[in-house]
């Protein structure tokens, strides 16, 4: 995969808030002299690349795990890790399920 880009299907995150008063109010960032309410290119080729890295290194945890367990089948064994990656909160949810795909891609390779 071409490090400099970032695929199509990865997550964009978007940030949301709630901000109290009376008055309406929208939540941006100053970046780089431009107000932000969304992720720059940067910030999400950064997310794309810690993904990507978490996938590639869930590999061998998971053929370790399937070998563990033979009876049971490659759906349950990407359940599991999704319920022991999800408790770390390394990850969005949209980010985790795109890290999923991507494990299970590098599974079949």
């Amino acid at each position: 995969m071409n490090e400099h880009h970032v695929p199509d299907d990865f997550p964009r995150n978007v940030a949301t808030a709630v901000v109290s008063g009376a008055s309406p109010k929208v939540r941006v960032r100053l970046s780089n002299g431009v107000y932000c309410a969304d992720e720059t290119g940067e910030e999400r080729r950064t997310r794309w690349l810690i993904c990507d890295d978490l996938a590639a290194q869930l590999v061998p945890i998971a053929k370790k795990a399937a070998n563990a367990h033979p009876r049971e089948s490659v759906l349950q064994t990407l359940l599991r890790i999704r319920a022991a990656v999800k408790a770390k909160s390394w990850l969005s949810a949209n980010e985790l399920e795109w890290a999923l795909r991507r494990l299970q891609k590098l599974l079949t390779e």
